[in-house]
């Protein structure tokens, strides 16, 4: 009993690790970016500027990309290795997925990417405006 009881607290460990390190990187991308160029000293040509804009905007969305694709390998390595359960990453049907503990983590994580998201875009319009 003993065991099995610290089984458990050692996964639910791992699922709020999982979390905290997701918050931390979303952290990092809503701290640390903006889609805008704001770092303009000098007069410059409209068509200067807007591909200084363009630039940053590549920029960003490359840095996105990777972002994505670090919450994927912080889920796989938590998730990963849980065997059979609520967190079992390796689900063989959309039915059980639907049921499972799993589906509510990765809408709560999905959320947490989308608040991020809007955020950096409110943030980088208040600061152009």
């Amino acid at each position: 009993m003993n065991i099995l009881k610290t089984r458990d607290t050692f996964r639910k460990k791992e699922i709020v690790d999982c979390l905290q390190k997701i918050k931390e990187e979303c952290n990092k991308i809503w701290n640390s970016n903006t889609i805008f160029n704001f770092d303009i000293n000098k007069h410059l040509r409209l068509q200067e500027f807007k591909s200084k804009q363009k630039a940053n905007i590549n920029i960003i969305g490359k840095k996105l990309d990777e972002w994505v694709k670090i919450i994927k390998g912080i889920l796989e390595k938590f998730l990963t290795g849980g065997g059979k359960g609520s967190f079992n990453l390796n689900v063989a049907s959309k039915e059980i997925y639907e049921y499972l503990k799993l589906k509510k983590y990765m809408t709560m994580a999905k959320c947490l990417m989308k608040d991020v998201l809007y955020n950096l875009v409110t943030k980088s319009m208040n600061n152009y405006i």
